[in-house]
């Protein structure tokens, strides 16, 4: 008797626990749909479903980045087709200039103008005395006052080159802000045929450098050629960066890029790009095969094709090899591995992305 009133008991209790939790599901999925029904219909949930994914973030910034590079490629091809006017023959090098020391300072003089670069009262940033600090610039004897805007912060000035067109010297400190790899500029003066003198550029050259290898004289103008070096650490080491060259005349207190007047060496350079390729992959076994050693070729192909004015093809020689690699070794594609500028060999360089970041560089400079 008592064992089966046991079981009646356990029964009653089991089949209302059954019912008890019939009840909570009911109640639970009858209170979430009305929570839902609010949330749909809340301003705030309108605003969230309305933002645009990354994927259309991304699509939009490409899009930014074709136009802009679209609009000022157009650009720099008309303004190359613009002629110079008449020759003019009568630029002349005067080359480096040699310093006097006059302690406490270095006096370089030309005309009437003369450069001092004063010894340093302080230590500098590494706790050097290294005298080539403060440029004081004098004319007629009397000093000029700021040399240039911003006020030049020198580190180390390696040499002072001296050109002469008519009656006008122009005057070059190239400068070393000290660290690896970067950066040198050019701080440019002019000396007029009236003795006026006046700063009027600041070349920013990051690894380049002025020489008088880079005066160049063509069809009687004077040209600088210049090192380009956007492309550095692009997906490979400082040493592998791609580079290209520009060229620009002075034009009174103006420096104008004429890389127009140089389109056949442009093509002749993307030609030399071409058979470096060809050789790379003729003669480097496919396990070897390596995007930091392949990428800056095919870089420096497009580019200097894309100077000449040979759009077309550019795009096309690039899409060819690139694809070429990929068919040839996909491991090929696997980024180059740098702590310095985050690529990582995890990750699978894409064409499109790659013809991007091409675009992206090649617009934020002006092409200079």
């Amino acid at each position: 008797m008592k064992n089966c009133i046991k079981e009646n008991w356990r029964s009653m209790i089991s089949q209302a626990l059954a019912v008890a939790f019939i009840l909570f599901v009911i109640f639970y999925h009858s209170s979430s749909q009305k929570q839902n029904n609010n949330v749909s219909q809340s301003p705030e949930t309108v605003v969230i479903l309305a933002t645009p994914s990354p994927v259309t973030q991304e699509k939009l910034d490409k899009e930014k980045i074709e136009a802009d590079f679209n609009k000022k490629y157009n650009d720099y091809l008309a303004q190359q087709k613009i002629p110079l006017g008449v020759e003019n023959k009568s630029w002349q090098i005067i080359d480096i200039l040699e310093p006097e020391n006059k302690k406490p300072y270095y006096s370089y003089k030309i005309g009437t103008a003369e450069f001092r670069i004063y010894e340093r009262n302080e230590p500098d940033k590494y706790g050097s005395y290294d005298w080539r600090d403060r440029l004081g610039v004098y004319n007629n004897e009397k000093e000029y006052g700021n040399p240039a805007v911003p006020d030049p912060d020198f580190f180390v000035i390696r040499k002072i080159m001296a050109l002469g067109h008519g009656g006008d010297r122009y005057i070059f400190f190239e400068n070393w802000s000290g660290g690896a790899h970067c950066c040198q500029d050019e701080y440019v003066f002019r000396l007029d045929g009236d003795n006026n003198l006046r700063p009027i550029q600041i070349l920013s050259l990051l690894d380049g450098e002025l020489s008088s290898k880079s005066i160049i004289k063509k069809n009687g103008f004077l040209y600088l050629k210049l090192m380009d070096y956007r492309f550095r650490y692009f997906h490979t080491s400082f040493a592998g960066s791609p580079i290209f060259y520009q060229y620009l005349i002075i034009d009174g207190d103006q420096f104008i890029v004429r890389n127009g007047d140089f389109r056949e060496e442009y093509i002749k350079q993307a030609q030399k790009n071409q058979a470096q390729l060809d050789d790379y992959l003729k003669n480097t076994k496919i396990e070897d095969l390596q995007f930091s050693e392949w990428s800056p070729l095919l870089v420096e192909q497009t580019v200097n094709s894309l100077m000449a004015g040979e759009t077309e093809k550019a795009w096309s020689g690039l899409d060819y090899y690139f694809q070429k690699f990929s068919n040839i070794s996909p491991a090929s594609l696997a980024d180059f591995d740098s702590y310095l500028t985050g690529y990582s060999d995890e990750d699978i360089v894409s064409l499109e992305d790659f013809k991007i970041e091409i675009k992206q560089l090649m617009a934020e400079g002006d092409f200079l």
